[in-house]
């Protein structure tokens, strides 16, 4: 009876810590990508909407300045950011401009740097039959995919091209099948894909396992109504919000995440290195925000999908512990027994 109890109680310990094994040690199927929103509209002045200065200065912030393109490219390794998407506003314009001079800094500078396009509103009739959609897909195609095909980021394998959401978006036949295309914008509108909106405590997790993180918002500098949302970075918004993120990442859930934004300055969710001119926790530390990033960009790193969490981990080592005890005492007591009957 007892080698019988001995032979049950190893069975079901291997079993244990095979099972342990296999579902605390199991390799993720692909890495998870990590991306910031890039903004490249800057042309050396303060916005009349904003507030803070970015570390570069003013005077020498010029989106389409070698310098400051060189500087933002070196940021975002140290960040270990995967790809960047591009806010882009129109055919031959300053934004297209730049966008070309970002693709090709990175092919000569040999970066392992992904980028993409989000298409916003251009045209300021705002209506979807302003747009030709066929003409857009085929200058990005001609400007971005096919001279960059690997910088230009990848999606199931397709290029990816992002459309910001509202009346750019109401055409519900403007896809093209070349793209992986995803719509960008707020949670109250049904048409987005991806969520970027003001930052929430729980973001969501959205189609492709894409998730938005935000630090803050606020506008109220230049509409009045607004609410600002953590706008002295205090509420620790941005930490709870990549805590769920990792959270998720354990799970195996999550595969890109987004980040809002890299210099939007007006609406104040840049993480670029810069002088808050508000009392914020980023008032006398220019890189707060970017150093918080860089830290759980790391921690997200290190996250196994599929990794238990602490609380199952630490109970399946006391159970996995007791099991083993109890087919030793068994196996002493049989060994114990048979040299009695000896």
């Amino acid at each position: 009876m007892n080698k019988k109890i001995v032979l049950i109680s190893s069975i079901l310990l291997l079993s244990m810590l095979a099972a342990f094994s296999s579902f605390y040690f199991r390799s993720p199927s692909e890495p998870i990508m990590v991306g910031v929103y890039y903004y490249v509209w800057y042309n050396g002045t303060k916005h009349d909407n904003v507030v803070d200065e970015p570390l570069i200065g003013w005077p020498n912030y010029w989106s389409n300045s070698s310098y400051v393109i060189k500087k933002h490219l070196k940021w975002f390794q140290e960040l270990d950011l995967d790809f960047i998407i591009i806010s882009w506003w129109g055919f031959n314009t300053f934004t297209d401009d730049v966008a070309r001079k970002v693709f090709e800094t990175v092919k000569n500078e040999s970066l392992n740097l992904k980028i993409a396009i989000m298409i916003e509103p251009f045209n300021e009739t705002g209506t979807p039959d302003a747009y030709n959609y066929t003409e857009i897909y085929n200058y990005i195609y001609e400007n971005y995919v096919s001279p960059y095909p690997s910088i230009y980021m990848q999606l199931n394998n397709r290029p990816l091209i992002c459309f910001f959401n509202g009346n750019l978006t109401k055409n519900l036949n403007f896809f093209d099948n070349r793209y992986e295309t995803r719509i960008v914008g707020s949670r109250g509108n049904q048409q987005s894909e991806w969520i970027y909106d003001i930052p929430t405590e729980s973001p969501t997790l959205c189609v492709d396992g894409e998730i938005n993180v935000i630090p803050r918002y606020d506008i109220s500098h230049w509409k009045n109504f607004s609410k600002p949302i953590d706008q002295n970075l205090t509420e620790g918004i941005y930490d709870k919000q990549w805590n769920k993120v990792l959270n998720l990442a354990r799970q195996g859930k999550v595969r890109i995440v987004t980040i809002t934004s890299w210099n939007e300055y007006a609406e104040r969710t840049q993480i670029e290195p810069s002088w808050d001119k508000t009392s914020s926790l980023q008032k006398n530390n220019p890189f707060y925000l970017y150093n918080k990033t860089q830290n759980y960009i790391k921690q997200l790193r290190n996250t196994i999908p599929g990794i238990m969490p602490p609380e199952a981990f630490a109970l399946t080592i006391i159970v996995v512990a007791i099991g083993a005890v109890l087919a030793l005492l068994l196996l002493i007591r049989l060994i114990m027994r048979r040299k009695g009957e000896l």
